[in-house]
């Protein structure tokens, strides 16, 4: 397969693959080319959750904004990135972003002990909570 045709996938990251966030980075400098940001936008129907050192997502009815970053990667950094959130709880939805399938990764355990991220912007949080500290 030459280089010219090796398939890229859409993902839409609201955690640590987000840009500068230490996941993204992390792929960033192992596979270079294989994970690139396209832009951030914000969707709706996303409640964000902190679990902890990551968050998760549960789907709502409402309105809730989402901020995430549109990335585009390679195969293999999409199955190692898929591998990493199945095993870790998420399952994938499909959406159709700017008329592509773009693929976001959704909590499926319980989200009733983890606090609400109202913002919907993952990183701001952790911004906010290191002037905090």
């Amino acid at each position: 397969m030459n280089q010219n045709s090796v398939k890229q996938r859409r993902i839409a990251v609201y955690g640590s693959l987000r840009l500068e966030e230490y996941n993204y980075n992390y792929f960033k400098t192992r596979y270079g080319n294989g994970i690139n940001y396209i832009k951030t936008m914000v969707i709706n129907g996303y409640k964000l959750y902190s679990l902890g050192s990551y968050p998760g997502i549960k789907e709502t009815s409402d309105n809730t904004e989402l901020t995430v970053d549109i990335l585009e990667v390679s195969e293999d950094v999409y199955d190692m990135i898929t591998d990493m959130e199945l095993c870790s709880g998420y399952k994938i939805k499909t959406l159709n972003i700017d008329e592509q399938d773009t693929v976001l990764y959704v909590y499926t355990s319980s989200t009733k002990e983890c606090k609400l991220v109202e913002s919907g912007d993952w990183s701001n949080y952790l911004n906010a909570k290191q002037l905090t500290s």
